[in-house]
C-alpha cells in the first residue's frame, strides 16, 4: 500500500441534522442524497464534519497490505508508524485558513477547533 499523503484533523462538529450538513454544500465531496442516508444509519442520528488538513509525504511510503485494513472501514490504525517530517501542506496557509474559517462559519458554534 502506497501513501504520499497524510492529513490532520483542524476542526470537528457533530451534525445533529441534515439541515446543519446541508450548510456544508460546496465544502465536501458527499452526493446530498448519500448524507441523508447517513442520518439514516445506526442509532444516533448524527453524522461528524471533520476539517483536515492535507500533507504530502516528502517521499512516498509502501507499507504492507494486512487483512486488519481490508474490508469496509472509516479508519484503521496502521501498525507502521509513517514519517511526516518535511512534509509538505497542500494548501498555502492562507488559503487552509480560508477555507477552515468558511467551515467554522458554516456551522456556527457546532464546530469546535481541535
Amino acid at each position: 500500500m502506497r501513501l504520499e499523503f497524510f492529513a490532520e484533523t483542524a476542526a470537528s462538529a457533530k451534525l445533529e441534522s441534515l439541515s446543519d450538513a446541508r450548510t456544508l454544500g460546496g465544502q465536501h465531496v458527499w452526493r446530498d442524497e448519500i448524507i441523508a442516508e447517513r442520518f439514516d444509519w445506526g442509532r444516533d442520528k448524527s453524522i461528524f464534519a471533520l476539517a483536515i488538513r492535507v500533507f504530502q509525504l516528502s517521499r512516498p511510503v509502501e507499507l504492507p497490505l494486512l487483512p486488519a485494513y481490508a474490508g469496509c472501514k472509516s479508519w484503521v490504525e496502521l501498525d507502521h508508524d509513517v514519517p511526516v517530517e518535511n512534509a509538505r501542506p497542500v494548501l498555502s496557509d492562507a488559503d487552509f485558513a480560508a477555507r477552515l474559517d468558511a467551515f467554522r462559519a458554516a456551522l456556527g458554534d457546532a464546530a469546535m477547533a481541535r
